[in-house]
């Protein structure tokens, strides 16, 4: 197999290129809160009781009061 010598120049961005692909994936997977509109997708609530519960307090870091929970459930 021949490679020209520009193509072996190429080499290193290509590493730079992959590394930063990587990098990207593993930042890409990593657990996120949801949007307003991903948890009413999610949930099957409308955005604007989303964004009411919301005003109201009903999420407490992060979780659902119960009462929610029960109607989902």
């Amino acid at each position: 197999m021949n490679i020209s010598l520009e193509h072996l120049e190429l080499i290193p961005k290509l590493l730079n290129e992959i590394k930063s692909l990587k990098l990207t994936q593993a930042m890409g997977s990593e657990k996120r809160w949801l949007n307003s509109k991903e948890l009413s997708d999610y949930i099957g609530y409308s955005i604007d009781s989303i964004n009411k519960m919301v005003k109201e307090d009903v999420f407490i870091d992060g979780v659902l009061l119960s009462t929610l929970k029960k109607t989902l459930i």
